[in-house]
């Protein structure tokens, strides 16, 4: 079975900042070369764990570059706000990794359903790093 979280998913904060302008952040994340077909999520689910960040409006991901790119408002958050998101998200990750542990084709969604709840749970912990 192939550990989604400690092979794949915990090497995120290996992403880097390609291209940003106010408002829009491309970001690249070599790992996501290493997810199999069968693992890979859509962008409607990037979309709703990327939501809980106050002002992002949509998210894309592209496997052919590996990159997120990331539409906000800049008048609600900013590149800085969105990159401290994304390194609590893998923080939670790592707090949480055994419950997250075991990712297979059948139990995916189930298990990003949970990785969504743990984020949007812990955020009051993290959210005040974005307020203004």
């Amino acid at each position: 079975m192939f550990d989604f979280i400690t092979k794949v998913f915990l090497y995120f904060d290996k992403v880097e900042v390609v291209h940003s302008l106010p408002g829009r952040l491309r970001i690249y994340a070599p790992v996501a070369k290493m997810i199999p077909e069968n693992l890979k999520v859509d962008n409607d689910w990037m979309n709703r764990l990327f939501s809980l960040i106050p002002g992002v409006n949509t998210v894309s991901f592209s496997p052919v570059t590996s990159s997120l790119l990331i539409h906000y408002d800049p008048g609600k958050t900013t590149e800085e706000r969105v990159l401290a998101y994304i390194d609590n998200m893998i923080q939670i990750i790592k707090i949480h990794n055994k419950e997250l542990q075991g990712v297979n084709e059948n139990n995916l969604q189930e298990t990003l359903n949970k990785f969504y709840h743990l984020v949007k749970n812990n955020l009051h912990t993290i959210s005040s790093k974005f307020t203004k």
